[in-house]
Order: structure tokens, then sequence, then C-alpha cells
């Protein structure tokens, strides 16, 4: 998923690679919102493809699209994300999408981290990082627990640390 287009006049657009044949092919729509430092995961219920956050090309957004795999569409979760981000982490927690870090104004690390509920679906704060950063990887340990590392702030690179606390 990408944008086409300069500053604030992007436009969305999205084409599906499809590995059995090699080729890229148009979605049966496009997403509502272009984007760029955003995140996209695989969800097993729903079945889809989760696009979080990101910038349009003004500052960062809250939103979330869906992509479905099988009818070939985006569209939108109905609930915002609790703070705009984009180049933050996400990590699976379970059944659920714990995201991290990032920035709000494309400039300030936050150490923030909210959790997306699928069945919701809904976005709820959680407890943040000790350190505020952007860009971190988000890498899954056993028993429901993330480790976040990396990313910078204006200390440089930051510390690891593990999710939930």
């Amino acid at each position: 998923m990408s944008h086409t287009g300069s500053g604030s006049s992007w436009q969305p657009f999205a084409t599906i690679y499809n590995p059995a044949t090699g080729t890229f092919i148009p979605p049966n729509n496009q997403p509502a919102v272009a984007r760029e430092g955003h995140q996209a995961l695989l969800l097993s219920s729903p079945a889809s493809v989760l696009i979080l956050g990101g910038s349009n090309g003004s500052g960062p957004v809250a939103s979330a699209e869906y992509y479905n795999p099988v009818t070939k569409l985006f569209s939108p979760v109905g609930a915002a994300m609790a703070s705009p981000r984009e180049d933050f982490g996400v990590g699976i927690l379970g059944t659920k999408v714990l995201l991290v870090g990032g920035s709000a104004d494309g400039i300030s690390p936050l150490a923030t981290a909210e959790i997306f509920d699928p069945a919701g679906p809904s976005f709820t704060p959680t407890s943040s990082m000790g350190t505020p950063r952007i860009g971190p990887t988000v890498l899954q340990l056993p028993a429901g627990r993330v480790v976040v590392l990396g990313g910078v702030n204006s200390g440089g690179i930051t510390a690891v640390e593990t999710f939930p606390n």
C-alpha cells in the first residue's frame, strides 16, 4: 500500500501481489487513506490484513483499515487509534495487537502504547514504555509477551524492553 502525488495531495493507491503468477493485480477498491510509515499485519479473525496509522502527507493519522483477501476490498475499521502515529512498532498479544512508540507529530518520539481488539473493534491506551522511540522493532516472546527492540529518540538508539512490563 502506498500513495501517489506529493505533499497533502497524496492519493491512496494499492496493488496486490499474486505469488502464484508473479504478477500484481488491482484490488476491487482503493484504501480510504494514503499512507506511509504505517504498519500492516495478517489477522486470523477476521481473516484480513490490518493496516494501521502512518502519515497521509499532512501528518500522522489515527485511522485503520482492513483488506479482505477474498473479496479484494478495503474497508474502514470501526474505531480510531487512541493516538495518531507513524513509524511505530506492532506485535501480536494473543488475539489483540499492540502498537508502541512512533511519532504523533512526525518529529517527537512517543513512549505511549495502545491495544487494538478486533472483536470490538476498539483501541485502548495501555501502560507506556519506559523509553520513547521512533521506529522500534517488536518481536514475539512465549507466554503472550513481546520484546521492543531499538528505535531512536533524541538520545540515540534506545534500549530493549519487554511488554507488558
